[in-house]
């Protein structure tokens, strides 16, 4: 009778055991279920929907390429490659029929804060131009020649692979060169973009591409900030309109958060609804840059 009774709780002890061991054991599935369905929910929240229909504007309604400063010219870029740049820059784009050079950090294709490479060739498809901004955004002043030249040249080879594109043109990080990153640079890009023009001190040829000073290896590029204007931007073009310059605009991210590099959605398509009705023809850097060297010859 006694070992009757004892041999049940043998089992329902050896049950319980077992129980545990089997618990502790799947713990880690289920992490690793849980991760797999952020990871799904992560890339499927990058998924290249659908942009709506690219209404191009009369002015650009032209075969006849850029004539850089015989007409002027106004350049909208964007940086890193933002998924914000997709979700809410991209339709504002196609209404107001504004095609963009996309400089594109090379690194970031698996992050989930940056476009996908269905996202990008969805805007690739709208006419939008993708161009380099290195693998990891270093600041290349401190880079070593070795960690230089990858950045610089495995950031090429990366984006002409995954977009069949020439990715010809070049934006330094931080606008960060100095003469011996130059070097390299010209190295592998036809052009490189700055992002020194600084319209609060008024605007002048410090600020916009003219043909007095243009260097293609130091395209001024002006920074759009979240405090910036319609107002600012107004006064960019009216120079850009009297001088025949090449105007060339720098957004980064679209959100509603505090940093000044950042811009507000709504007040990202006031701008946007503005630069698109102007009469001034709106192209991308690299369309410029294709006619720059046949055009203007070597000096340039």
């Amino acid at each position: 009778m006694k070992r009757w009774t004892n041999h049940p709780l043998s089992y329902i002890k050896r049950g319980l055991t077992s129980l545990f061991v089997c618990i502790v054991a799947l713990l880690p599935l289920v992490s690793l279920a849980q991760w797999s369905h952020v990871f799904a929910s992560t890339s499927d929240s990058r998924k290249a929907t659908t942009l709506p229909a690219f209404q191009e504007r009369k002015v650009d309604e032209t075969a006849q390429t850029p004539q850089l400063f015989d007409q002027p010219l106004i350049s909208v870029t964007f940086d890193d490659g933002w998924k914000s740049i997709y979700d809410v820059a991209g339709p504002q784009l196609a209404r107001y029929g504004i095609h963009t050079t996309q400089y594109i950090i090379s690194g970031t294709n698996t992050d989930p804060g940056y476009m996908s490479d269905a996202q990008i060739r969805a805007l690739q498809a709208e006419g939008h131009e993708v161009s380099s901004h290195t693998i990891t955004h270093p600041d290349l002043t401190t880079l070593t020649d070795s960690q230089l030249n990858h950045e610089l040249g495995d950031s090429k080879a990366v984006l002409q692979k995954r977009f069949n594109v020439p990715a010809a043109d070049f934006a330094s990080p931080y606008g960060h060169t100095d003469a011996r990153t130059l070097a390299v640079i010209k190295k592998y890009y036809r052009s490189h973009r700055n992002t020194n023009g600084d319209y609060t001190n008024g605007v002048s040829e410090y600020d916009v591409n003219t043909i007095n000073s243009f260097d293609r290896y130091n395209i001024i590029g002006v920074t759009v900030r979240r405090d910036t204007t319609v107002a600012d931007l107004q006064k960019l073009v009216d120079y850009t309109k009297a001088h025949n310059g090449w105007l060339v605009l720098t957004y980064h991210q679209v959100d509603d958060s505090p940093s000044n590099f950042g811009m507000d959605p709504k007040a990202l398509d006031k701008q946007l609804s503005y630069l698109g009705h102007t009469d001034v023809r709106i192209v991308t850097l690299g369309q410029v840059m294709d006619t720059v060297v046949p055009t203007h010859g070597p000096e340039f």
